[in-house]
């Protein structure tokens, strides 16, 4: 049964995501429910202890054209460089096939709390995030 209203479906395709990031020095890969090194390594040398990773993309998982996307995304960078977090490129690529790659960030210092309230306000369903030494965690933004 879905922890949360958008369905089991959806919810097991946002947990068989891999939330690909383009690191300084690697690319590597985060997945819900796992704990990821070479994050760590990062937050370390931002000396930052949490982390979000976040789209603006396709509000309430709802496909749109890929200028909207962008447009969408780009407000999302300006937002959130505005607020002084490093942000590091990436894409959530599912699991599940008919869905495309969504460009994300991933957001080093953003707390939990913050990445649902960024969440909510670009519509999306839900937000990965954590702390150093744990799990990546999947959040729900409604």
């Amino acid at each position: 049964m879905a922890t949360n209203n958008i369905g089991d479906a959806l919810e097991r395709a946002y947990r068989d995501t891999a939330f690909e990031v383009d690191g300084p020095e690697s690319h590597f890969v985060i997945r819900i429910g796992e704990i990821s090194e070479p994050l760590d390594a990062l937050l370390r040398r931002h000396r930052q202890r949490s982390w979000a990773y976040i789209t603006a993309c396709n509000p309430r998982s709802v496909r749109l054209a890929a200028d909207e996307n962008a447009q969408r995304q780009a407000k999302l960078q300006a937002c959130l460089r505005a607020d002084g977090f490093v942000i590091y490129s990436g894409k959530g690529v599912p699991a599940e096939p008919g869905w495309r790659p969504e460009d994300s960030f991933l957001v080093l210092g953003m707390t939990p709390e913050q990445a649902l309230r960024v969440g909510a306000m670009f519509e999306q369903n839900a937000v990965v995030a954590g702390e150093a030494g744990t799990a990546a965690a999947l959040l729900f933004c409604r």
